[in-house]
């Protein structure tokens, strides 16, 4: 199952997978893309990283990302709404750095 959600007048696409972990415990794994040049900004996709909000401004959509089971507090990812840039706190990332990224936020969690 998946669900879709434009952003920014329909210049960015969200798409949500469904994966079941166990039993009624799901994951939304998502997907990010900036419509007119087809990049992807975020792939998730297959991760242990569950999407539980996102919240568009006229500055920036902010998405809150938690990583399975669940057990520390979600990592917020910002996109920029003028350039579609990716921040991860005062980090910037680049789309391929955003998972590398969130594992080490993660683990700095843990510790």
């Amino acid at each position: 199952m998946s669900d879709d959600e434009e952003f920014f007048q329909g210049r960015l696409g969200l798409s949500t997978t469904w994966r079941e972990m166990r039993m009624s415990h799901w994951l939304h794994n998502p997907r990010l893309v900036e419509r007119a040049s087809a990049r992807v900004l975020l792939d998730l996709q297959g991760s242990l990283w569950d999407l539980l909000s996102s919240h568009e401004s006229a500055t920036a959509l902010e998405l809150s990302l938690r990583r399975y089971p669940g057990d520390h507090p979600a990592l917020t990812l910002r996109i920029e709404a003028m350039d579609f840039s990716l921040w991860l706190g005062a980090q910037r990332l680049e789309p391929a750095q955003v998972e590398p990224a969130l594992e080490a936020a993660w683990q700095l969690q843990c510790q």
